[in-house]
Order: C-alpha cells, then sequence, then structure tokens
C-alpha cells in the first residue's frame, strides 16, 4: 500500500470529521483505515503538521477507531514503535508531545491499560525516563515540552488510576523539589494529586503507616486498576486518620515546602494545588488548618477568579477553624464589588452573584446546595448591586434574584425601600414591553415578573398593581397570551396560596369577555380562546361569562361570519377544560352550545369534536367525564362499586378514551411495480388453408 500525500490525508480527515461512522462503514472496515494511519504515520513524506493531525483523530474518536481493548494494545505498540524511532529534535517536540497524549488517551479509554499489557508498562517506562529528565540535563531545552506531557501523562493515568503512584511518593517528591525549570509546576501538581489519592486511600483500607507511605519507592500499585472507584474525594467527610506525632510532623514539614513555593505557579495550578492539600488535611485531624493562614493574606488580595474560588472551597472546607468572622465580612465584601466591577465580563459577574448566593458561612443554618444568603449580607451592603436598565438580561435577572431575597429575609425600612424598588424596576420594564421593545424585552419582563412573584406574592397591594399592569399590555398586545399562560403555570407550582394567579386569571376573563368581536378575526380572536382554555382550568374563576362569550362566536359562526378550523379547535378546547371545571359550569348551557356547534358550525371536523363532547356531557357522571377527558396516565382508573362490575378491574379503563399505540391507517409509498413478462408460447406453424 502506497504512502498518501498530505493533501489526500487532509481531505481523509475532514470527510472523517464530517462523518466517523459513515465514513468507516463507507471504506467497509475500520481496521484498514486504522492500518493505513499508522502505516503513514512512520512515513517521512509526511510533514509534522499532518501527522498531528492524523493523531487527532486518535484522541477525539480513540473507541471508534479501537473498538476493544486487543486493538487499543496494538495501536499503542505501533505508536510506541514510532515515539522510539523519531530523533531527539526541538523541530519534532510538538510531534512527540501528541504521541504521548495520544497513548494515554487510546490505553486508558479502551480499557487496555493494566498490569497484564506489555504496551501499558512499557508507556509508563518511558514516561518516568522522560520524567526523571531533571533540569534538562540529557536532551536540553529543547524536550522541555515533551517533559511536560509526560508529567501530564502521568497525572491522567493518576487521576484515572487513584494511587497508582502511591508508592513512588518519595521519588515523585524528590524530583519535584529538584526540578526548577518551567516545568516545575507539572512536578508539583503530579506529587500534590498523588500525595492525595495515596492518603485517602490509607485512610480508606488502614493498611500501613503515613511514614512508610511518604518514603515509599517500591514500584507501581498495579492493583489500583482494578479497584479505580475505591478512593473518592466525595467521600472525604467520612474518612479519617490519626497519625502519630512524628508523623504528623513529617507530612506538614512537606505540606508547607509545597505551600511555599505555591506562589510560583499559575492560579489554576495554585487553586488545584490548594485543594489536593486541603482534601488531606481534612482527613488527617491531628494537623491544624492553621497551616494556610499564610496563604489567605495572599489570596484575599487577589483579582483572580481561581484563587478567589479556592478561598471559597477553603472556607467551605474548614470554616471557622481557618476563617474568623472579619474574614467572612471581608470575603463579602469583595464578592459584592467584584459582581458589578466595570471591566470584568458579564459571565464572570454572575459567577461572583452566584457565589453570594452559596457563600460558605462559618455557621450555616441550612443546606450548602441550596440558595440562600449569608446573614452578614444586608441590604444596606447589597443595595449597590440594584439592576439597572442598562445591564444585560442575565445579569439583570441574577441580581433582582438575589435583592429579593435580600429584602424577603431582611425587615426594616430599606428592606422596604428595596421592595418598592424592584417593583419599580418591573413596571418600568413593562413600559418597555408596551413600547414594542421585542422579543427579548417582552421575556425579560415576564421572567421578572415571575421573580416577583415568587417572592412578594403575599403583598396583596403590589400584586393588585401588578395585575392591573399585566392586563393593560395584554389589551395592547394580545400576542401576549403564550407569556401569560406561562406564567400562570409557573407561579401556581411555586406559590403556596394561588390566590394571585386566580386574581389575574379573573382580570383577564373579564377583559376578554367584554370585548366587542370587531373583524378581522383572526388577529386576536385565537390569543383570547388559548387564554380562555387556560382560565377555564382555574377552580376558583367562575365560567359563567366564558359560556356568554362562546355562545356570542357560535352565533357568529351560524352567520356565516366566523367559520376558521383553527377558530373553532380553539373553541373546542375552552369547551374540553369547561366540562371537567369544578364547580361545574351550567351543564344545559354549555350542552346547549355543544350541540349548535355540531349542527351549524362551517368545519366538519370540528362538528364532530364537538358531537362528541356533546355525548360525553349527556351521558357520563362527572367523575366518568373526568376520567375520560384527562390526558392519558394521569388519573388513575377507577373501579365501579356496583356489584354488576365490582370483579372487573378493566370497566374504568375501558371508558377512557386511550392514545392508539400505532396509526390505525397510514399511506406508504411503495416501489413501482415490476413489469411481469408473459410467457409467449412456441411459435406454431399456420394450419393449411383448405
Amino acid at each position: 500500500m502506497s504512502v498518501r500525500s498530505g493533501e489526500s490525508w487532509a481531505q481523509l480527515i475532514t470527510s472523517f470529521r464530517a462523518g466517523p461512522t459513515a465514513f468507516l462503514l463507507a471504506r467497509g472496515s475500520d481496521d484498514t483505515f486504522l492500518a493505513e494511519l499508522l502505516q503513514d504515520m512512520s512515513s517521512e513524506r509526511l510533514s509534522e503538521q499532518t501527522k498531528v493531525s492524523m493523531l487527532t483523530l486518535l484522541l477525539e474518536f480513540p473507541t471508534l477507531l479501537c473498538p476493544d481493548p486487543e486493538v487499543g494494545e496494538r495501536v499503542a505498540s505501533s505508536l510506541l514503535a514510532n515515539f522510539a524511532q523519531l530523533p531527539h529534535s526541538p523541530k519534532l517536540s510538538w510531534l512527540r508531545h501528541h504521541l504521548l497524549l495520544v497513548l494515554g488517551t487510546v490505553l486508558i479509554t479502551t480499557d487496555a491499560f493494566g498490569e497484564g499489557s506489555q504496551a501499558s508498562r512499557d508507556y509508563l517506562s518511558l514516561l518516568l525516563h522522560l520524567a526523571s529528565d531533571l533540569n534538562d540535563q540529557r536532551q536540553g531545552p529543547g524536550d522541555r515540552g515533551v517533559r511536560a506531557a509526560a508529567c501530564e501523562s502521568l497525572r491522567e493515568l493518576e487521576c484515572c488510576y487513584p494511587g497508582l503512584f502511591s508508592r513512588r511518593l518519595d521519588s515523585l517528591h524528590s524530583m519535584q523539589q529538584q526540578e526548577l525549570t518551567p516545568v516545575h509546576q507539572g512536578y508539583t501538581l503530579l506529587y500534590s494529586l498523588a500525595l492525595r489519592n495515596a492518603v485517602l486511600l490509607l485512610a480508606c483500607q488502614g493498611e500501613g503507616t503515613l511514614s512508610d507511605l511518604l518514603a515509599g519507592n517500591e514500584g507501581l500499585a498495579w492493583e489500583a486498576v482494578g479497584n479505580a472507584g475505591t478512593v473518592s474525594p466525595a467521600s472525604i467527610d467520612r474518612l479519617l486518620l490519626l497519625p502519630t506525632p512524628t508523623e504528623t510532623k513529617e507530612l506538614k514539614s512537606v505540606l508547607s515546602q509545597l505551600l511555599d513555593g505555591s506562589y510560583l505557579l499559575t492560579p489554576p495550578a495554585q487553586s488545584q494545588l490548594l485543594w489536593h492539600l486541603a482534601q488531606v488535611l481534612c482527613v488527617i485531624r491531628t494537623q491544624s488548618p492553621a497551616i494556610f493562614k499564610a496563604q489567605l493574606v495572599r489570596l484575599f488580595g487577589t483579582a483572580h477568579v481561581a484563587l478567589l474560588h479556592a478561598s471559597l472551597q477553603l472556607k467551605g472546607l474548614f470554616t471557622d477553624s481557618l476563617f474568623t468572622a472579619e474574614d467572612e465580612a471581608f470575603l463579602l465584601r469583595r464578592l459584592v464589588g467584584m459582581a458589578q466591577h466595570p471591566a470584568l465580563p458579564s459571565p464572570l459577574k454572575l459567577f461572583y452573584v452566584d457565589c453570594l448566593l452559596h457563600f460558605p458561612e462559618n455557621r450555616p443554618l441550612g443546606s450548602g446546595s441550596e440558595e440562600g444568603l449569608p446573614v452578614l449580607l444586608t441590604p444596606r451592603l447589597a443595595s449597590s448591586l440594584f439592576p439597572s436598565l442598562f445591564n444585560d438580561p442575565g445579569t439583570m435577572l441574577a441580581r433582582l434574584n438575589l435583592l429579593s431575597l435580600v429584602c424577603l429575609e431582611n425587615q426594616g425600612p430599606e428592606a422596604e425601600r428595596g421592595v418598592g424598588y424592584i417593583f419599580e424596576h418591573v413596571l418600568a420594564l413593562a413600559d418597555t414591553v408596551a413600547g414594542k421593545g421585542g422579543h427579548e424585552a417582552t421575556g425579560l419582563f415576564f421572567r421578572a415578573t415571575y421573580l416577583f412573584a415568587r417572592y412578594f406574592g403575599s403583598r396583596p397591594q403590589l400584586m393588585a398593581e401588578l395585575t392591573d399592569t399585566l392586563v393593560g399590555l395584554y389589551r395592547q398586545h394580545c400576542s401576549l397570551a403564550p407569556n401569560l399562560i406561562n406564567l400562570l403555570n409557573e407561579t401556581q407550582v411555586v406559590l403556596d396560596d394561588p390566590a394571585w394567579p386566580t386574581s389575574l386569571s379573573k382580570a383577564l376573563l373579564e377583559l376578554i369577555v367584554g370585548m366587542p368581536l370587531l373583524p378581522p378575526w383572526e388577529q386576536e380572536l385565537g390569543w383570547h380562546l388559548k387564554l380562555l382554555a387556560r382560565v377555564a382550568k382555574e377552580s376558583g374563576v367562575p365560567q359563567g361569562s366564558t359560556l356568554e362569550f362562546l355562545q356570542r362566536l357560535v352565533r357568529l359562526a351560524g352567520a356565516g361570519r366566523l367559520g376558521d378550523w383553527h377558530i373553532g379547535q380553539a373553541l373546542l378546547s375552552v369547551c374540553r377544560n369547561l366540562l371537567h371545571h369544578q364547580p361545574p359550569p351550567d351543564s344545559s348551557q354549555l350542552a346547549e352550545l355543544l350541540q349548535v356547534v355540531s349542527l351549524s358550525y362551517p368545519d366538519v371536523d370540528v362538528q364532530d369534536r364537538a358531537r362528541f363532547y356533546y355525548t360525553l356531557l349527556l351521558c357520563l357522571s362527572g367523575d366518568k367525564l373526568g376520567a375520560v377527558l384527562a390526558p392519558g396516565g394521569r388519573l388513575k382508573a377507577r373501579t365501579l362499586s356496583s356489584s354488576i362490575t365490582a370483579d372487573s378491574e378493566n370497566f374504568a379503563a375501558a371508558l377512557t378514551v386511550h392514545p392508539a399505540p400505532q396509526c390505525l391507517l397510514q399511506l406508504q409509498r411503495e416501489a413501482p411495480a415490476k413489469p411481469i413478462s408473459v410467457p409467449m408460447p412456441a411459435s406454431q406453424p399456420c394450419p393449411a388453408a383448405f
């Protein structure tokens, strides 16, 4: 098989990315494409960039190209051979870097990594050999990127198989201390992760001592591959390790050395290091978390989000054993300031607002998983977070949610002024909608209205004014019916007292039934009927005026002025909800309405459906009617109390209209019939004429 050119491989890679599965099926076999890729990887005709592009396919689709461990083992062996053939040249460091990453990805994702795998043992030996070249003594600075990739690959293995390097902590610590180049960060993170996993494993299994663990240099713990789920950082609150004073002193020396050099790392790496060490101290109770005190002075003054998040993580773990009340107040003021900083992008501001909603207090009153405010966050402190119309929608809603909680959980004139300001802001958003603000402004207003109703729905004066505002908006823009329906549905779920949704439904009903029916019908009547169908579900809203409104519509339909199919279906949706409304409306008026629709409405489909509802209303009692009209699966079938049907559990279910499991009639396009060849009889000589 000849080697493809770089242009040919570029086209193949593009085709593969467009549809990997279809691409492999079109070639007939997965192994063919994979074998071709591995063969051309060793060709000198292809450039480094082309080979890196080929390797990215294995990085992104490892299980598709290597469907089982055996294939993964073969691919890893081939890539190891390619790595060994590459010269130690700075020009090829990027390719060697990718080869190391692809090797680990293939072995891990295909479950080929293990002690019985020769490729796994060779891969680990290669990584440890590359990592042992401290300070570029053997290969020089040109190979520094490969060493960084080796450290990253070792850390990935330790992350996937916790405890794999638990017997080599001493050698890892020695390399971390001796490395002085920028790759020092990779060695530090590798050692901190291995230390964290080893301590958790020791606390979980209880085999050995902490001193032996820190001084271990025996080899690799291959049993960690089969016990990958044994160690879980999520279970640190249930683990406990009580080392001797001598062991505690040794551990403190190690932790102090790591913390003293942490300022040399990048902010994300510092955050990860602090989290690893904090988890170690959570398990070892003999060591005080005061060892982090010196780091807090530096963390409190940082502007980097990763380091501020690390401070909050430490606070959530150690609470008042590490943070004083003054520290807590300072962190709160810092978060409030960062949440409104003009130089920060909106996603970061939203993150800081979320940190305020989940702030880890020294003495928490509730669960940290739920939204709640810290006690020290007062209306005066949060007053600078009041939104304005110039905020983007996400920031505005997040601030409204936060400030609503602040005003709800505090009392006094400041909290009352805050509620008034929030209400004025919601009304200002309503003015924007009234001025044809567009879909974004409409959605923002209704979400803000939902938040206000959720927190302050028990204030009758404010909610009455909000109801008038919503009714006025609907009078101007009937297309807001879907928004109002969604608002009614959502507020009924979150409010303990459904008084306000009922009040809003009554106001909307009065508005609709009082409107004159003037052409053109299609622009507004459809929205009115959709909203009436939703209002008909409210048990506390009398529906007599709804029936009168529908009768007016039916008279218009009988006069030939109204007969659209969509209008008819919307009208019958209102009737359907009226059939099982509690308390039930006047049955005689509803029956008369359905009968008139079934006889005089211009559309035949609407007539049939009205006739069906009319029959149900006349023939079934209220309970059975509710069972028939209830959506499938929502209402449990009831058995009749009659002795005749007492043994029939399926009688009530037989009365219910159930959706058919499959279409009763379905049109299908069949292939054109093939012409039938009729065999012709063999030709015979014509009889002689006499």
